[in-house]
């Protein structure tokens, strides 16, 4: 992993965490845009040498994280 220090600040480098909120708007995953649900993200169907390869193996408990991220947003 590599982290720049884009921070003309001098504050502590960190790594940044991943933006959680508004996934249910968000039409594809990945970098390339290869995986088109979250579903799918999670599926291990799609192998284990596959891209961030974190997957859920029941599709009930799949489907309850699916909803919880969908469900993220910014507001009160």
């Amino acid at each position: 992993m590599a982290v720049v220090n884009a921070s003309i600040r001098g504050d502590i480098r960190g790594t940044a965490l991943p933006l959680l909120p508004d996934l249910a708007r968000k039409p594809v995953f990945l970098h390339d845009n290869s995986v088109p649900t979250l579903d799918n993200l999670l599926d291990p169907g799609r192998g284990a040498t596959a891209p961030h390869p974190f997957y859920l193996t029941d599709p009930g408990q799949r489907a309850a994280m699916v909803a919880f991220l969908q469900g993220l947003d910014t507001g009160n």
